[in-house]
């Protein structure tokens, strides 16, 4: 499974990509959203881990875009954003500061529904 992490503070990145990679998932990183779009562009991407502001930019439109096509968690510490994340049908919701328990949670969510959605 491809899982794409978008978020301008390098310590998540890499936090996230770490949790991720040790449970056998191939990560790609984007620091910004031009970048998250040129790897979509470029890679099939499963999944995707967002924060709510990138680089100052409220993820909203990102979001709008792309949320029909690929799942999204929604990644942030703002408890606004977890209204907006069910207002925009987001897959899912993960609260900053957050447990590697829980990334894996998510992921495992998703990828189940993914392998069922293959069954039928």
């Amino acid at each position: 499974m491809n899982i794409l992490i978008i978020d301008d503070e390098l310590e998540v990145l890499e936090i996230l990509s770490y949790f991720l990679s040790e449970a056998d998932y191939r990560v790609y990183q984007a620091e910004n959203l031009k970048k998250a779009e040129e790897i979509i562009n470029y890679y099939h991407i499963d999944y995707i881990f967002v924060d709510g502001h990138v680089n100052g930019e409220l993820s909203k439109d990102f979001i709008l875009k792309y949320k029909d096509t690929i799942p999204l968690c929604l990644v942030t510490g703002d408890t606004e954003l977890e209204v907006i994340s069910k207002e925009l049908n987001v897959v899912d919701f993960l609260k900053k500061p957050f447990t590697s328990t829980q990334l894996k949670d998510k992921v495992k969510k998703v990828e189940s529904n993914i392998n069922s959605e293959k069954v039928i």
